[in-house]
């Protein structure tokens, strides 16, 4: 999962809101904060409380910001409060989180634990099939950062393919090795391996209604009895989250493949996808790496779909991911070099849900 965690930052820069006399426009890291009017100069250090963080009402009330949080359970509690750290729009301008200060105190220090700060994990989807043990050759997904906590992830001009965030489920197809070297294939969401039917019932699990033919022969062709393979992709539809994209039956779309443990570049991703008449995620284009591009990329209407089509009220997109057309290593990430930007406007579209 991706980092949260409440930190000491300086600030980089400051700017007048364009559309609001009383307010500025700070940022942090890569983050843009909204915040009162000349609160913060250019160098100052700020705690910064990022998105999906969790704090408690006592801290919020303390900071008097408990009104600007949205409803999620704190750890331990029974019930929701107004306890968890999102994005809006202030007078047209995305906000991502909120800053405390200034105060004193070293850049990049973790006050996490200070505030009592606790990382958002959604909630696990419930009637999606039983559980089973993990096999250690189906891997996990990528943990992918967001690009304002790590905004020199990716150099500028990298090539890069940009690709919609989709809002659904994590689920990921495998025919891997099991412990005894026997192949099998599995399917599951991104924390949990599923069995294919509930219980002892004939209702088949979320997690392996991707595992149709056209999946099933591509993996065996990508294995060949020689190499494990896990396919990666979002189930989004009816019933999945809060967003439908105008869909009327679950969709699935393919964003990575590995071959023992290795991910395959964009064109190998697609190149198999197509020979087996599997879609994969929308391309919102391929072109150089900036700051910029991504932030543009990141809003706009979803291209999922018709937004004319959409039952739900919010039309946009959930955000887009960047990753090399052809995979490399980040020295600052530590591992594989992918970053995703998160629409303000989806964290804070009205009757959101999370589940895993």
């Amino acid at each position: 999962m991706s980092v949260a965690k409440i930190t000491c930052e300086r600030v980089n820069e400051v700017e007048h809101h364009p559309n609001a006399d009383r307010l500025d426009v700070v940022q942090v890291l890569g983050y843009k904060v909204v915040t009162g009017r000349d609160q913060f100069k250019v160098g100052d250090s700020a705690i910064y409380f990022p998105p999906d963080i969790l704090i408690p009402e006592e801290v919020s009330d303390k900071l008097g910001v408990r009104k600007y949080l949205k409803h999620a359970i704190y750890p331990n509690d029974l019930e929701k409060t107004q306890c968890r750290v999102s994005s809006c729009r202030l007078r047209g301008v995305p906000s991502h989180g909120f800053i405390h200060g200034p105060v004193e105190g070293s850049f990049g220090a973790d006050v996490t634990h200070m505030y009592k700060g606790q990382k958002y994990v959604p909630p696990t989807r419930t009637g999606a099939g039983d559980a089973l043990p993990e096999l250690a050759n189906f891997h996990a997904y990528t943990s992918i950062e967001n690009v304002q906590r790590y905004p020199d992830a990716i150099p500028e001009g990298t090539m890069c393919r940009f690709t919609e965030k989709i809002h659904g489920t994590n689920c990921r197809l495998g025919l891997v090795r099991d412990e005894t070297g026997e192949w099998t294939f599995a399917a599951g969401s991104h924390r949990v391996r599923r069995a294919e039917f509930k219980g002892e019932s004939d209702t088949r699990s979320l997690y392996w209604e991707p595992m149709n033919e056209n999946m099933l022969s591509m993996l065996t062709h990508l294995c060949d009895e020689k190499h494990d393979v896990v396919a990666f992709g979002e189930i989004f539809g009816p019933g999945i989250q809060d967003m439908d994209y105008g869909h009327r039956v679950h969709g699935f779309r393919v964003f990575d493949i590995t071959v023992d443990g290795v991910y395959l570049d964009w064109v190998e991703v697609v190149q198999v996808t197509d020979a087996f008449n599997i879609d994969t995620v929308p391309l919102l284009g391929i072109r150089e790496f900036s700051l910029e591009t991504i932030e543009a990329l990141t809003y706009g209407e979803t291209t999922l779909a018709d937004a004319e089509q959409i039952r739900c009220k919010f039309k946009g997109r959930e955000g887009v991911v960047a990753t090399p057309t052809h995979e490399q290593f980040s020295n600052v990430l530590g591992g594989r070099m992918i970053v995703k930007s998160v629409s303000a406007d989806y964290r804070d579209r009205k009757g959101a849900q999370d589940n895993e």
